[in-house]
């Protein structure tokens, strides 16, 4: 059996997927990237970032903590509960996984950064700049010795935006799975 409660929490998911879809920091991806040019009048290298701004970037990440954290009842982790129930037919709970997996995959994965000796993952990067740079403060230590060389920080905040993409696409799918998941609870509650 799959509860009200359970259902809420599918539909939020979907609720806050769609929102993210409309955000400007997903219509700003397409032009995204980074240069370096050196400016002859200052007498030294400047960069610059093409794509989500700052304030576009915080909405989207404060939107996507109801994917990624625990305590709500959105998150992928608490979904993939519900996904393991005799109930939700197995080729959905199965899609729902290998999105997961796939997702913690890439995650776990090394990027192109080695920083200090240590080939950093894409979820280091993930976590820096959200947990450090944009919310919370576990990750501030590091996200400050990132910020202090541009040459570091542009690449990997445009980094960021791709991995951050990335998971949003992931998500996008994991949607279509709830929608499915619904229409069929719908038709079988009868």
């Amino acid at each position: 059996m799959i509860s009200e409660k359970e259902i809420n929490a599918i539909k939020l998911f979907n609720e806050k997927a769609e929102k993210l879809f409309n955000l400007s920091f997903t219509k700003k991806l397409t032009n995204s990237g980074y240069s370096f040019k050196f400016n002859k009048d200052l007498g030294r290298l400047d960069g610059s970032i093409k794509g989500p701004d700052d304030e576009a970037i915080d909405a989207f990440i404060t939107t996507l903590r109801f994917f990624i954290q625990d305590n709500e009842p959105s998150s992928q982790r608490n979904l993939a509960k519900i996904y393991s129930k005799k109930l939700v037919p197995k080729n959905l709970a199965k899609e729902f996984s290998n999105a997961r997996k796939a997702t913690n995959t890439f995650l776990d994965s090394k990027s192109i950064f080695t920083i200090n000796g240590e080939n950093v993952t894409n979820r280091k990067i993930f976590n820096v700049f959200v947990y450090g740079g944009i919310s919370h403060s576990s990750y501030k230590k590091t996200y400050d010795s990132w910020n202090k060389n541009f040459l570091l920080f542009i690449p990997l905040k445009n980094e960021f935006v791709t991995i951050v993409s990335l998971v949003f696409n992931n998500i996008l799918y994991i949607k279509n799975l709830n929608s499915e998941l619904l229409d069929f609870l719908s038709k079988n509650e009868k």
